[in-house]
């Protein structure tokens, strides 16, 4: 192998230990000395005469030579260059001594051959130093899990899509608050157990969409989960590592930073200033000190995997239905409820505190009381006797009458408001969310 090198500043560039692997040393016309006597010993080059007729005029120095000796450049025009084209055309091609560039894309199907059992493939890492290009695997069940960070259009969803392709039974965290916030309880209720690999795709969306309260709440959960859930492979994606959320995010040992919007971000999720690219394409990210490409899938492939049936059993969604001989609602606007109420639910007997209360014990339907805080307050007996008796509702808008009304001190379901949203009491039972379809809003 021949090595050329050009430089148009020899001195403090070119290293002793690199020129001593030069031994032809060659040098047109410098400006400096240093520079001369940096590439043939002497400070001749810097004395080469300038003007058109000195092109191409140099010093050329063998080791054999004890000084440097004049020569002249030749010229090369279009014709030297096609007759040298010819002359190789027909020659292999040298093998490059490094291994190609990590490719854009990596389907997972130019893969799937390589699949370890028990692991799902993440990506091919690049190794230059071993000139190696060995695939990343996460181990299901003994890999505590590996969070994505990135910005954007980094490819952190499809790096999650990737993973529920290859494992059937993976739990995806639904991006629906109401459904996000059933998965997690559920999932710190039980510690994780039987859960082989859990996604959640933003993380810190899902955390900062909900009212103070119930943020705070999940994150302690998720912290919770984490932390405990053995036997559980977590993969989780975020756009930033900042406050509360870095403390959870470090729970997981491996980290992949995707694209950052900028130097700054990619300096707060931990990277160091080397490792940033603003040009890094979808899917690339940098672990540890490798490159890595994530594998890809088309989204049809994980609609059609098991992700949606292993987040459903988290539901906790229930349309509500008379099924009481006594309901009480807690509720504003009461007019117009109880006329919607009356429409949907003709079997029953809706009647509004507002008004004078008739005798309840001589109805045979099924009777629904609506009122507002205030009316329920005026009639307590009334309330402690549909506590004991029947079912109380208490509307999403009016979480405080949770706490003044029914005594409730833990925090109940996050319930949409305005969305239809009720919290349902049966007797000692906690708060369960239900869905009143009458008061949901029309499409």
């Amino acid at each position: 192998m021949h090595l050329i090198l050009g430089t148009q500043r020899a001195s403090g560039v070119i290293r002793d230990a690199l020129a001593a692997n030069c031994p032809l040393r060659v040098s047109l016309r410098v400006a400096d000395a240093a520079d001369s006597r940096a590439v043939i010993g002497t400070d001749d080059a810097a004395d080469l005469p300038g003007g058109v007729e000195s092109r191409g005029l140099a010093l050329v120095r063998r080791p054999q030579d004890a000084a440097p000796m004049a020569m002249r450049v030749a010229l090369t025009g279009a014709a030297d260059l096609r007759a040298i084209t010819l002359r190789w055309a027909d020659a292999d091609i040298p093998r490059s001594p490094w291994l190609p560039v990590l490719p854009r894309t990596l389907p997972l199907a130019a893969v799937e051959p390589e699949m370890q059992t028990g692991g799902v493939i993440l990506g091919r890492a690049d190794d230059p130093e071993r000139q190696r290009q060995p695939l990343e695997f996460l181990s299901i069940g003994s890999d505590r899990g590996i969070v994505f960070l990135g910005g954007s259009g980094s490819g952190r969803t499809s790096a999650l899509r990737a993973l529920a392709t290859q494992q059937a039974d993976a739990i995806w965290i639904p991006s629906d608050p109401e459904r996000a916030w059933d998965a997690v309880v559920a999932l710190a209720a039980d510690g994780a157990h039987g859960a082989g690999l859990v996604l959640c795709d933003d993380i810190d969306v899902r955390i900062s969409e909900l009212p103070t309260e119930y943020g705070q709440h999940v994150a302690q959960l998720w912290e919770q989960i984490l932390r405990h859930g053995s036997g559980t492979t977590f993969a989780l994606t975020a756009s930033r590592a900042a406050g509360p959320l870095g403390r959870l995010l470090e729970a997981l040992p491996r980290r992949g930073l995707l694209r950052m919007p900028s130097r700054v971000d990619h300096l707060a999720a931990g990277g160091d200033s080397a490792g940033f690219d603003r040009d890094r394409p979808p899917g690339r990210m940098r672990m540890g000190d490798r490159e890595v490409q994530l594998v890809w899938v088309p989204e049809e492939r994980l609609r059609s995997s098991g992700t949606e049936r292993g987040a459903s059993r988290y539901r906790d969604d229930h349309t509500w239905s008379p099924r009481s001989a006594l309901t009480a609602l807690v509720t504003t606007g009461v007019p117009t409820v109880a006329e919607s109420l009356a429409d949907a639910h003709p079997g029953c007997d809706v009647v509004a505190l507002s008004g004078e209360l008739r005798d309840l014990q001589a109805s045979t339907r099924p009777t629904l009381l609506i009122g507002e805080a205030d009316a329920w307050q005026r009639n307590w007996p009334l309330w402690q006797r549909v506590r004991r008796e029947g079912e109380a509702l208490i509307r999403a808008e009016n979480s405080t009458e949770l706490r003044q009304l029914a005594g409730v001190r833990e925090l109940p379901p996050y319930a949409r408001p305005h969305a239809g949203r009720a919290w349902s009491l049966i007797g000692d039972a906690g708060p369960r969310r239900v869905i009143i379809a009458a008061l949901a809003p029309r499409r």
